[in-house]
Order: C-alpha cells, then sequence, then structure tokens
C-alpha cells in the first residue's frame, strides 16, 4: 500500500515556510526603510582597515545607515598614522570622508607605491569637489562665477572687470572684483544683485588691476 498523504500537515509546514518568508521580507524592508542616511568612505592606502561602530567595511564603501551616533576608525598596522573620529549623521544626510593616512616614518609612501598614489590624487580630487558642492551649496553665487563685464556707458567710458571667487584654507570662499578699467567696485555689486544674490552675504575683496590692462588686449594676470 502506498504511504498516505498527510495533507493537513503539508499545508501547515506550506503556511509556516511563507510566514517566514514574509516575516524575513518585512524585516529587510523595514530595516532598509530606517536606513535614510548615507556614509561614504574613501582611504588611501587602499589597504586599510576601515571599521564603522566596529564592523569591518571595505574601501570605496557607500554605506546606508540608519540615522544615530557612529565611530570611523582607519588603521593600517605599522606604517601610517591611524584615523578616529566619532560623528553624529542625521535623517537624509551624507557624509563623506575622504582620508588619506599620513605615514610613521615621514617618508612619501605614496610616490613609492604607484596605486596608493593613483588613489590619494582621486581622494584630494574628490575633496576639491565635496568641497566646491558645499560651498556652492553655503554660497550659491559661487555657482554663476567667474563672469567677465565689458562694456562702455553711455559716456563712451570703458568698463572691464572680472568677478571670481578664492577659497582659502580653512574659511569662506572669498568674492574677487578684479577691476581693470577703474572705479567699478559699485558697478560690480549691482552686477551681483542682477544675478539675484545679495553682496552682504558674501566677503568680497576689491582689486585694482588697472595698471595690468594694456590696449587693446586682455589683462595679463
Amino acid at each position: 500500500m502506498k504511504p498516505k498523504i498527510n495533507l493537513t500537515k503539508i499545508i501547515i509546514i506550506f503556511t509556516v515556510i511563507v510566514l517566514i518568508i514574509i516575516g524575513i521580507s518585512a524585516y529587510f524592508i523595514i530595516d532598509n526603510a530606517q536606513k535614510t542616511a548615507t556614509i561614504s568612505i574613501f582611504v588611501a592606502p587602499k589597504s586599510a582597515d576601515i571599521t564603522l561602530n566596529d564592523e569591518n567595511y571595505p574601501n570605496m564603501s557607500e554605506i546606508r545607515v540608519r540615522p544615530g551616533d557612529y565611530s570611523l576608525s582607519i588603521t593600517k598596522e605599522g606604517y601610517f598614522e591611524s584615523y578616529y573620529e566619532e560623528f553624529t549623521i542625521l535623517d537624509n544626510q551624507t557624509r563623506s570622508f575622504f582620508i588619506a593616512l599620513a605615514p610613521i616614518d615621514g617618508t612619501n609612501w605614496y610616490e613609492n607605491h604607484p596605486d596608493d598614489s593613483y588613489t590619494l590624487d582621486t581622494i584630494e580630487d574628490a575633496k576639491l569637489v565635496e568641497t566646491n558642492k558645499n560651498n556652492i551649496a553655503n554660497y550659491p553665487l559661487l555657482a554663476s562665477l567667474p563672469i567677465t563685464v565689458e562694456y562702455y556707458k553711455t559716456d563712451s567710458t570703458y568698463v572691464y572687470y572680472v568677478i571670481s571667487y578664492e577659497l582659502y584654507t580653512g574659511g569662506t570662499p572669498t568674492i574677487l572684483v578684479k577691476d581693470y578699467s577703474g572705479n567699478n567696485y559699485e558697478d560690480a555689486l549691482d552686477r551681483v544683485r542682477l544675478l539675484g544674490y545679495n553682496p552682504d552675504d558674501y566677503v568680497i575683496e576689491y582689486q585694482d588691476l588697472t595698471e595690468k590692462l594694456k590696449p587693446g588686449r586682455a589683462p595679463n594676470d
């Protein structure tokens, strides 16, 4: 005789398996939904050890996390100074870390290790991009610069100046008014206002460069 199939038992087992799958899926969906912040980590040398809240991560990682307090540790045993930082990340915030560890013995490790030298260059470029992005977010006028203004007034007075900006280490961006035809500071401020920005929100440096303007030529910077 063939063994009797217990249909009820099969249904129960199948139902339990389905419920387990649904439970696991729901957990991951809820867990991912709570991970609304992002931490990006780029490190030189490439072989450095990276831990975030005591969990190991590979280099060049982009990690989705819950908002909260975190500690980042980057080490390279025996060769480099360690890096450690505690920080808080907020809902929908992105924190990017571009870290180049310094050799302990003061030698230029990166020059002698081409792969890590390339990684270092990539990190420096990424730092610059991130700095510019943050500066433009905080100082939107920068996105419109540089601009060159050249025209003749109704009284035939020649006007020629450039509005650009300079990034000084550790400070706010400085708007530069490079005036090659003289007495155009107020004109430059009006130009900033025409772009929709308030000059009072920026540090502005005026440079009188009238001596650099050669007749019929662009200025010699």
